[in-house]
């Protein structure tokens, strides 16, 4: 996919975006919804720079809130939600995670957390450590192969150890099919 950049600006407001075609269009449609949202709801005004989608902030919706957007735009239930994610005042804890073989639930738990990350602090950044722990947990921790797991994740994650994990937006709109795919 070829690809393209986008600035807009209305006022004060401006968003600018770079990176595939299909993207950059999806972040022409939030802008728009930005602004014609009542301007009195927002939570803050709009990202200054939003640049290629691996590097990039959650662009917010007109909510105000990331994940709110994130999950409308995928058609993400709340019942979906409950069978993998525990709803508490801050947001999202990860209970369960998805996939057959250990190594698909070892990625997926990481790109899960994400989820959990954009509901509590509304980015997309993973805690190593916790990670692991949650891994550990849902008997999806393998020492030996850890690393070479999240390897395998190509441009669904990027980071690592230290500072963290960050699930980028592929990571995130693969991990919005998985949930999708949940049986209610």
């Amino acid at each position: 996919m070829a690809d393209a950049e986008l600035t807009l600006k209305v006022g004060d407001v401006e968003v600018r975006a770079r990176g595939a075609q299909e993207w950059v269009s999806e972040q022409r449609e939030f802008f728009k919804e930005y602004l014609i949202a009542d301007r009195s709801k927002r939570a803050e005004p709009a990202p200054d720079h939003v640049s290629n989608p691996g590097e990039s902030r959650m662009v917010e919706g007109a909510s105000g809130q990331p994940f709110d957007r994130w999950a409308k735009q995928h058609g993400i239930t709340e019942e979906q939600l409950d069978q993998l994610f525990f709803r508490d005042k801050d947001g999202l804890k990860l209970i369960d995670t998805l996939g057959d073989a250990e190594k698909d639930r070892t990625l997926n738990t990481y790109l899960l957390m994400g989820v959990s990350a954009l509901s509590r602090a509304g980015d997309t950044i993973v805690d190593d450590g916790e990670a692991r722990e949650i891994c550990k947990r849902l008997g999806c921790y393998d020492p030996k192969h850890h690393m070479e797991r999240l390897a395998e994740a190509g441009n669904r994650l990027t980071g690592g150890k230290q500072p963290g994990w960050r699930v980028t937006t592929p990571g995130m709109t693969a991990v919005a099919t998985l949930i999708k795919q949940v049986q209610i």
